[in-house]
């Protein structure tokens, strides 16, 4: 299971009934491509909830709700990552941990630490200015730099994996991956490990300003990685014009 299964999924039972025609044209894919996608998919879906091609649609009696369950169904294990989902989880990490061990890393995505080759060049490509990597062993990488950089691309990179719940407590996004559902995850437990109080955060703010919801998850967000950051002795030294485009 991958990205692409999730996301044709997703399209199909926001879409059913959808010309395969369409489908075929939106992920420029093979007709043996998709077909195939949906047989992995099939395999983990009840018998009723098959999704199925005919007569040159493709049909799903799936719910949202039942692509939830499904998705929450896939192992970590039986997950195979993108390089960008493990950049983004790879970055992620080295900024909520002091290193992250290179060789663990893959080996808990089930890769073999050959493929980490390929995604330091993609790294390298994706991190911000400012902001840069280093070895502090033979296996294990730190993150340094801005330090307001490196919180700035904290909150872009999980802003979409996390929601507020009615108590404006940040809680995991209920459709995430198995690779965001790790890293929210990660971020949340040590939220609560430290006391933050995302709910007492928002508390703090909205006596003063109103906000959107977007707005609001962001600022808390940015407040929790940075009072978390804070305590782990990284501080801002000095202030550079950035882009948090």
């Amino acid at each position: 299971m991958n990205h692409f299964n999730l996301d044709l999924i997703k399209f199909i039972q926001e879409n059913s009934p959808v010309s395969l025609d369409i489908v075929l044209s939106k992920y420029q894919k093979t007709l043996s491509t998709i077909k195939r996608a949906i047989k992995e998919i099939n395999d983990y879906l009840e018998p009723e909830n098959k999704t199925h091609v005919i007569n040159a649609k493709i049909i799903t009696p799936i719910t949202y709700r039942d692509y939830i369950k499904f998705v929450k169904s896939i192992s970590l294990k039986r997950y195979i990552s993108t390089p960008d989902e493990r950049i983004r989880l790879f970055i992620l990490q080295a900024t909520l941990f002091e290193a992250v061990n290179r060789k663990e890393f893959y080996s808990r995505l089930n890769l073999s630490y050959s493929t980490l080759k390929n995604d330091i060049i993609l790294l390298k490509e994706k991190t911000p200015r400012h902001i840069e990597f280093m070895l502090k062993n033979r296996n294990s990488w730190a993150i340094s730099g801005d330090e307001i950089s490196i919180r700035i691309n904290f909150c872009k990179n999980i802003f979409n994996i996390l929601e507020l719940d009615q108590n404006n407590n940040l809680v995991p996004h209920k459709a995430n991956s198995p690779i965001d559902n790790l890293i929210s995850e990660q971020f949340l437990n040590i939220l609560r490990q430290n006391n933050l109080s995302t709910e007492a955060i928002y508390q703090t703010i909205n006596s003063k300003i109103e906000l959107s919801y977007n707005s609001k998850k962001y600022l808390i967000i940015y407040l929790s990685i940075s009072l978390y950051r804070i305590a782990q002795h990284h501080v801002i030294q000095h202030i550079k014009e950035i882009s948090i485009k």
